[in-house]
């Protein structure tokens, strides 16, 4: 993950969304930290929802590109 130099990872995980959000749109590279925070709970979501993982790992793809080029 990219981190802002003046922020470091322990501090930006107890980050509000609206500040990480706020980050990835003023510097793009930001986005991994909202990518670590819900890859596993978009992902477990999905893998309940589909008829198996890699199609949940393909969904959960998708839905991160869709997020960044939002």
């Amino acid at each position: 993950m990219i981190q802002a130099p003046d922020t470091p990872s322990d501090e930006r995980a107890s980050l509000p969304d609206e500040v990480l959000v706020a980050a990835a749109v003023a510097r793009p590279a930001e986005f991994g930290a909202l990518y670590e925070r819900y890859l596993a709970r978009v992902y477990r979501y999905l893998v309940t929802r589909t008829t198996s993982r890699e199609e949940a790992a393909d969904l959960t793809q998708g839905v991160f590109e869709r997020a960044f080029d939002g």
